[in-house]
């Protein structure tokens, strides 16, 4: 979901700028005639699925037919090096992501098979290469694809997504509170997933200043903990389109 919210964002932004317009290539349409009735055979009909190779080839097809209707200037590929792979145009490329396929098998418990991550290596891989200029939201995810893949460093730029909301609040109504206390400390942890974000760590903080004497507070904010600590408080999940 997160992944979405910034495709979003940085569409608006793109499209909000005079110079340039932005060209939606959006999914393949769903198959038709004979097609259709034999993905209903199937057991279902699987509009946009780019784990196989027909959907790719659909993919591929949809994308030159839209770029033949309106051509464009620049491929601009966010989050997106499956798709990025499957196709094969002769315009220079944009690829931006917050991280590498390498990164992500390292860090994550993804549940792939063997064979699913080879193949979402390798479309790492291709995309990446297939690529003009990269870019990533933080040089953690820029030096993987520098060591583990290979760029030069000169396709990479570095610049952080920002925060996906339309409307940022002005640093004087944030600061209206005034100085805070030093008499205590009050933590904020944002994060939906409590183990692999680290809110076990923002726990024990506050249980180790507690034990000090130090009047320390923790709120977290998307999860959970697994039990109730004393001084923190858990709010599960806040919706940034509920006003």
């Amino acid at each position: 979901a997160a992944y979405w919210r910034w495709i979003h964002a940085m569409r608006q932004s793109l499209g909000e700028r005079p110079e340039v317009e932005v060209v939606d290539l959006g999914p393949p349409p769903p198959p038709k005639g004979l097609a259709r009735f034999t993905a209903k055979l199937g057991g279902g009909h699987q509009p946009f699925d780019l784990s196989t190779t027909s959907g790719r080839t659909r993919y591929a097809d949809h994308v030159r037919e839209r770029l033949d209707e309106e051509p464009a200037d620049v491929l601009f590929a966010p989050v997106a090096s499956v798709a990025l792979s499957s196709v094969r145009i002769d315009l220079p490329v944009v690829y931006a992501s917050d991280a590498t396929f390498k990164l992500l098998a390292t860090h994550y418990d993804l549940g792939l098979s063997h064979t699913q991550q080879r193949f979402r290596q390798g479309c790492e891989q291709a995309a990446i290469h297939r690529a003009t200029r990269l870019i990533y939201s933080s040089s953690w995810a820029a030096d993987s694809a520098i060591q583990d893949y290979g760029v030069d460093p000169e396709r990479v730029e570095v610049i952080p997504f920002g925060a996906c909301i339309e409307e940022v609040p002005p640093r004087e109504d944030l600061a209206q509170r005034g100085e805070p206390s030093r008499e205590a400390v009050r933590l904020l942890f944002v994060g939906k997933d409590f183990k692999r974000k680290g809110g076990a760590l923002a726990v024990k903080a506050v249980e180790l200043l507690r034990e000090q004497g130090v009047q320390a507070e923790l709120t977290l904010l998307g999860c959970v903990p697994p039990r109730p600590q004393p001084g923190v408080t858990a709010i599960e999940y806040l919706d940034k389109d509920d006003p």
